[in-house]
Formats: C-alpha cells, structure tokens, sequence
C-alpha cells in the first residue's frame, strides 16, 4: 500500500495529490479497523489460554460467542474485519477511492492496483472471515450476497456511463470483484471455487486492459473515448490484444472469465440466493454493453485525427502485452491446470479449522469446545448449530483429499450433504 501510494503521488497525473491521499485514507481507515479486531482476538486468546498470541492459527482455535443479533463478540469482530477487507476489495459503497486512483495512477501502478491490491481484499475475506466467524458469516450471508449483487449491477452501469477509459475500466473492477464476494459468501462449492478463480482471472483482464489503455495514452495523451475511432486500422496489433483481453472481462466462453463467472452463478443458485443470482446475471449482460461499446467506439468507425498520430507496437510493448493474451485463453481452456494448486489449500483451509480448542466463558454465556466433528463450517460447514442457514437446508461439505479420485477432471471439489439438526 505505502509503494503504491508514492507511485500515485510522485509519478500520477494532475490529481495525483489528492488521489493518493483519498487511496492513503481509506485504506488506512480500513487497516484501523482490522487491527483493532486483531487486537481483540489477542485479548480473548489471552484470556482462553493465558498466554498473548497473534498467530493465525491460535485464533481459529477460539470458539467465538454468538448470538443471532448484533452485539455479539463474534458479530462485532466481524464488522471490524469485514470493514477493513470491504474498502480494500472495494466494496459498494467503500469503492469511491478506487475510479480516481486509476485514473491518476500511471499505467503500471493501475496493472498492480487491479491485480495485486483488490486482492488483498478478497483473500482477507477467504483467510480471514471465512474461517474465524462462521457463525456470522452464516447469520449475514444472504444479506452481503444481495449486496454484492447490487454492487454488481452499480458498477456496470458506472462503466457504461464513463467518457474516460480509465474509469470505464475501474468500474468494471468494482462489478467483477461484487462476483468475488458474491461467490465466497453464497457458502457452497461452486461459489468458493468461483470466488477464487474471479480473483484470478480478474487480475489477469484488468490489468492487461489498463497496460493495453497505458500504451495507448503514451502515443495520443487522452484517456476520451470519444476523441478515438477506426484505431484498428493503424494498430492492428494492439486491437487484437484488447478484444482479446476484454473477452475474459465479458466472460466469454473458453475465456478464463467465462469459467469464474460460470462457477459464481451456479453457487448463488446452489444456495437459492434468487434476488443475488438475477441482478449477477444482469451484470453479466450490461458487462458485455459496456467493453463491447469500448471496442466499438476506439477501435472501429471512421478514422479520427488523433488515431491517425498512433505507432505500432514496439517489440517490448508486445512481450508485455503477450503473456496476458495467453492467459486469458489458458485459464479457460486449462481450468484445472490452475485450479489444482489450490484444491490443497482450501481443503486444508477447512478440514483443519474443524475443530476447537479453545472456548472462550463470558458472563452471558460458556462455550464449550466443539467436538472432533463439531459444528464448525468454515462458512460451509455449520452441521450441529441451531441457527437456520437462510439458504435452505442443503450445503456443501468439503471433501477429502483422500476421498477423491485420482486423476479425477473434475473441478468442484465439495459434495452435497444434507445438514443435521435442521429437519
């Protein structure tokens, strides 16, 4: 965050100055908030165990009080991890920060602003919330996916109300990482396998497309998309790359986006999330209206005066360009090369966090700790709570590494098991 807020500061545009200071704000704002839900986490390992621990793993342990309002410790830790990872990702309506600095970023820092830094956001949400609060989690869930709904459907009609193809493509970034959340709190394994691959493959079309907008400012200095038109015709090359690339953003078959996307619609409709999965299938649609009005308007038509002062690419401007091109087909069509590297992690991520050791006693209420199959879920898992999960009665269960075939294709790695205690 402190390297990018100085790549924005020193080497962005006009409104740098106050578009690294709004970036400064709100992340810090959104740090301050997790370190104080570190900090309680500390307070309560102490008390649980006597000893201080800031250790990830001390703090799965702890089986945080719950009570279906929104008081309660585990719901107010929550809140604070789930403010600090929303600004980040960003999240309707914490995203104002996100349009101005990619507008004002030089061309590289917006590529590791749309591919590194949102993610942050997100894996916050899997390595954090997921696992530490799944009570809540399972309380709020149906509510966060609605939102992310709504986040969905703003950002896409954000895009296709932009003049400028920075912001354009910014808020495309706010609708694509709404599929994110949207597919790790639908709480199923379509959803989280979806979640993760969007996090992939979003990193891979944002920022190929804001290197591919970089190279072309650096020839006309203008992010208008009005002042374009016809530029296929002078640079062939890099109208290919750009269709291509936007092809994943629109989630296009035999694109990696495609694949992502596909997987989040189906764990919003696994978990009957009805008002979520409609306004993510409009995104879909209006997300195609948005880059296909790009294309259309910068690289076809007549050819204006400022395409005609373009050059073609440079040997070095294509080695940067080319390996995204790549990408954007391989993670389509090679799904499960990539996502083999993390059916281990996410297994591990829920099978190791199904037990408790340690209980924490309050004076409204003692938890005991779980039993070796306790009503842990991992937001996914929650078998022997007394809570309803507001999406029915069917959820995922995690499967074993153990149990699964050897040289299996297929990509789900979770079965469908009715809960107990529900019926």
């Amino acid at each position: 965050l402190i390297p990018l807020y100085f790549i924005i500061g020193i080497w962005g545009s006009k409104g740098r100055i106050y578009a690294a200071f709004k970036f400064f704000i709100y992340t810090a704002l959104g740090s301050l908030f997790l370190l104080a839900g570190v900090v309680a986490l500390m307070q309560l390992t102490l008390q649980s165990t006597g000893e201080i621990s800031a250790s990830l793993l001390d703090f799965y342990q702890l089986k945080l009080p719950f009570e279906a309002g929104l008081l309660s410790t585990q719901n107010i830790l929550f809140f604070c991890f789930f403010l600090a990872f929303a600004i980040k990702l960003p999240f309707v309506p914490f995203h104002t920060w996100l349009p101005l600095a990619h507008v004002e970023a030089p061309a590289p820092g917006s590529a590791v602003l749309a591919a590194v830094i949102l993610k942050m956001g997100a894996y916050g949400f899997l390595r954090f919330i997921l696992p530490l609060f799944p009570q809540s989690v399972e309380f709020f869930a149906s509510s966060i996916c609605f939102l992310a709904g709504v986040g969905i459907v703003y950002g896409a009609f954000m895009a296709l109300a932009q003049q400028n193809m920075k912001k354009l493509v910014a808020y495309s970034s706010v609708s694509h990482m709404a599929y994110v959340l949207l597919g790790l709190f639908s709480l199923n394994g379509y959803g989280l396998i979806g979640g993760y691959y969007q996090m992939l493959t979003h990193a891979v079309s944002s920022a190929g497309l804001f290197l591919l907008v970089g190279i072309l400012y650096e020839r006309t200095h203008s992010l208008n998309i009005s002042d374009y038109g016809g530029l296929a015709k002078k640079m062939p090359l890099l109208a290919s790359s750009f269709v291509i690339v936007s092809l994943s953003a629109i989630a296009f078959p035999s694109t990696g986006g495609f694949i992502s996307e596909f997987f989040v619609l189906m764990g919003a409709f696994t978990a009957k999330n009805w008002g979520a999965l409609s306004l993510a299938l409009g995104g879909v649609v209006f997300g195609a209206s948005y880059m296909l009005y790009l294309i259309h308007r910068v690289f076809f038509g007549p050819v204006s005066v400022l395409s005609q002062e373009t050059a073609l690419l440079s040997k070095r401007e294509i080695g940067v360009i080319l390996p995204f091109v790549l990408f954007v087909f391989g993670m389509g069509l090679f799904p499960k090369a990539f996502l083999k590297y993390s059916t281990v992690s996410l297994n591990y991520l829920q099978e190791k966090r199904g037990n408790y050791s340690l209980h924490i006693k309050t004076k409204e209420f003692s938890l005991e700790p779980a039993s070796p199959r306790g009503s842990y879920r991992t937001g996914m898992e929650f078998a022997n709570s007394a809570l309803h999960s507001p999406f029915g009665k069917s959820l995922q269960k995690p499967q074993t590494m153990s149990s699964r075939k050897r040289g299996s294709t297929q990509i789900s790695i979770f079965e469908t098991n009715k809960v107990r205690g529900q019926e």
